[in-house]
């Protein structure tokens, strides 16, 4: 009976933990967008087409350099989006290509949104006028559904353009 005290609280701690759902992501997705140059470059100004207001980012021009990486958001209402920057006061345009997909994970979670290839070719998942696209990657929501495994992944997707 010396045990009880002490195995009552694992036992209630254990319970609560496995309880819990990780519903995954709470943040809207976004394009995770990393540009690269042989030679530095600046990013003049950077909008979103077709966006009814700015773009929710601290953007600031920052001197020459031969990288920049962005955080920038993706329109749920479509299945692209585009982006226009003026880097060294010629304009490059980068549209996104996605599938969405909005599911009914849980009666606790509700629907969950995630992010797609709309296919396997490339040429079909990104455009750019002026850079070469080096790399693409989506991201869904990984999660197990404890709260005991690693923080969950961010749905989005991943652009490396080499200028």
């Amino acid at each position: 009976m010396k045990a009880f005290p002490v195995l009552l609280p694992v036992f209630l701690l254990a319970g609560f933990v496995t309880a819990c759902q990780d519903c995954g992501p709470t943040d809207e997705p976004n394009l995770f967008l990393t540009i690269q140059s042989p030679t530095a470059f600046r990013v003049d100004t950077l909008f979103g087409v077709g966006a009814t207001g700015r773009l929710p980012t601290t953007f600031t021009a920052l001197p020459a350099q031969q990288s920049a990486t962005y955080l920038l958001p993706i329109n749920l209402n479509a299945d692209s989006t585009q982006y226009t920057l003026r880097i060294d006061g010629r304009e490059e345009r980068i549209k996104v290509y996605y599938r969405r997909s909005f599911y009914y994970k849980s009666q606790k979670c509700g629907y969950v949104f995630d992010l797609f290839p709309p296919s396997s070719n490339v040429a079909q998942q990104a455009r750019t006028t002026r850079g070469r696209i080096t790399s693409i990657t989506y991201r869904q929501n990984l999660f197990n559904g404890s709260l005991m495994s690693p923080a969950s992944i961010e749905t989005g997707v991943q652009l490396n353009i080499t200028l």
